[in-house]
């Protein structure tokens, strides 16, 4: 017989879930716009909060799509804010600018920093966390591109939303750009934005920054920022970069709150903040005013949701654009009895022994094979699904990826096992038939110790034959970007370039030295090292001209990931 407690319990747990359900259904992006009622979202939404952990979980377990808030924020464009009274800010992470501006500023970092890495050292691999935040910054990189060449081309400063539409501002010489709201932290935030705009954007690198009442915790990158106690100091200074720089747009920025003070330059733009009795209304003046019915931009008399910059997320940014630490470069060797070679040293692809390309009817199938040659350790379903499609692929596409990459892989190897299997144990395995260009690679730098000096030489130098260009050429592979990968071919690359120099350099072998560093200057140009490598060698003949084409090496923009 049945107990009594679960007769009157099962209806009430089925009726508290069906409550649950209908919640949530409403507290869903979906469900808040099929019933009319208003989302607002605040600059305190960069974190998911533990209302949120408990709705996206009871969510999942119920079989509902609850959208993560704070990918939901990421995706300012997609919000609807034309009717809200009260929008608030849309969090840093949602500014498209910031994400182009701060990948911008992580490449050039690691490219500055490799050129000053020593042979034989490349990068640890970023905390989860890092790739996380990178690849939200991916994607955001990505929703900007239409965007992009407007931007450049009229010196646009991103404000916000209005409804569908990015809503910006011309940088043009003497504008004036006002932020007033009741509350200064709020305020403040929505200034920080635009001066990280201005700090950090690519299209922007003609324009310097004095900020007074800011320090160097309020935004992302410093490079072309100037902190000043007083607007009297930020004047002067503006007065002597205009007067040095014609080319210079300058911009000063007055976070102090309070009344300004000495005598404005001509033609230098001016971000400041105000409290709203304070504010101006000349039409040479961009106004972005907060009132009753939240933000408006006066002079363009539209209803805006800006981005704001809380220091935090400001400081989650620079921890996750600052490059990381080297350490020594590990080379095992690998066995030779392998059938197929994925070449990753230039545009991808896979190859058998004799160099024949292997062909594939999925489109996704060779990037997902170059992923698991990336992670021996990790291969899980989970991981390459979020690398490879951010979790949005249905379970029948990854499945014919799969398939379609183990027909092909058994086509060469002819193995009784379908590589990649998936043993008990969830981890994809490939097994001891696909190697890469860099796994041969490896192998020549780890045979130095046994080979002699001629030996090694003669082998880096073949497997160098296989640089191409630059890793995962003309493939849109956020993921080796995020995880740092991209960067440390390059240093394998550049290390073994340096060590097979070195040795020719003692062999007398110039001719080799020239062929190894030329290999790694076309992967990573004015490298320190296999800079001087080749002057020595150039000095040696007498050919003391060759230092110019160096130094047009070193002052190469070539981009790395």
């Amino acid at each position: 017989m049945s107990d009594p407690f679960d007769v009157v319990a099962a209806p009430l747990v089925v009726a508290t879930l069906v409550v649950v359900v209908a919640a949530l259904f409403a507290l869903s992006r979906r469900g808040v716009r099929s019933m009319g009622v208003r989302l607002r979202w605040s600059r305190s939404h960069t974190r998911l909060s533990h209302v949120a952990h408990a709705t996206v979980a009871v969510g999942a377990v119920a079989g509902i799509v609850v959208e993560d808030p704070l990918r939901v924020a990421a995706e300012g464009h997609d919000l609807d804010t034309k009717a809200t009274t009260h929008p608030g800010e849309l969090p840093l992470l949602a500014s498209a600018a910031v994400a182009v501006g701060s990948l911008d500023v992580l490449r050039r970092r690691r490219r500055d920093a490799m050129r000053a890495l020593l042979g034989g050292q490349v990068r640890d691999a970023p905390a989860p966390d890092v790739v996380a935040l990178r690849r939200l910054l991916h994607a955001r990189e990505r929703h900007f591109e239409r965007h992009r060449a407007e931007h450049e081309q009229r010196h646009l400063l991103p404000v916000g939303m209005s409804g569908d539409e990015l809503v910006s501002i011309p940088l043009t010489p003497g504008r004036r750009i006002v932020i007033g709201h009741r509350d200064e932290t709020t305020t403040r935030s929505v200034l920080r934005h635009l001066a990280n705009v201005v700090a950090t954007a690519p299209w922007l690198d003609g324009v310097r920054i004095i900020a007074c009442g800011m320090s160097p915790h309020d935004v992302i990158d410093t490079e072309r920022v100037q902190f000043v106690s007083s607007m009297d100091d930020a004047w002067n200074r503006a007065r002597e970069l205009t007067a040095a720089r014609d080319d210079l747009t300058v911009v000063v920025v007055d976070a102090s709150g309070r009344q300004a003070t000495g005598t404005p330059v001509p033609g230098v733009v001016t971000l400041s903040l105000a409290t709203e009795t304070h504010m101006s209304n000349d039409p040479d003046t961009d106004v972005l005013r907060h009132g009753d019915r939240g933000w408006r931009l006066e002079t363009r008399g539209r209803q805006v949701v800006p981005f704001a910059a809380a220091i935090d997320d400001v400081a989650t940014l620079r921890r996750g654009i600052e490059p990381e630490p080297s350490t020594a470069l590990r080379a095992t060797p690998i066995d030779d009895e392998w059938s197929v070679m994925m070449q990753l040293l230039g545009p991808l692809q896979a190859v058998d022994r004799n160099g024949t390309p292997l062909t594939f009817e999925k489109s996704k199938s060779l990037e997902f094979l170059a992923w698991l040659c990336m992670h021996p350790d990790r291969p899980t379903p989970v991981g390459a699904r979020t690398a490879l499609w951010n979790d949005s692929v249905q379970d029948s596409t990854f499945n014919n990826v799969v398939s379609d990459l183990r027909r092909a892989l058994h086509l060469v190897t002819n193995d009784e096992v379908r590589w990649p299997r998936r043993p008990a144990t969830n981890r994809y395995e490939l097994g001891p038939h696909v190697v890469t260009d860099v796994d041969l690679l490896l192998d020549a730098i780890a045979t130095a110790e046994q080979a002699t000096p001629r030996e090694t030489v003669r082998l880096i130098c073949d497997r160098l034959a296989n640089v191409r260009g630059m890793p995962f050429e003309g493939m849109a592979s956020d993921w080796a970007d995020c995880e740092g990968i991209t960067s440390n071919i390059v240093m394998i690359v550049v290390a073994a370039a340096s060590l097979a120099a070195r040795l020719a350099l003692t062999l007398d072998d110039d001719e080799s030295v020239l062929l190894a560093t030329s290999h790694g200057l076309r992967m990573l140009p004015g490298h320190e090292e296999l800079v001087s490598l080749r002057l020595l060698v150039h000095e040696r003949r007498g050919e003391h001209g060759a230092g110019r084409m160096y130094r047009a090496d070193r002052d190469s923009t070539s981009r790395v990931r």
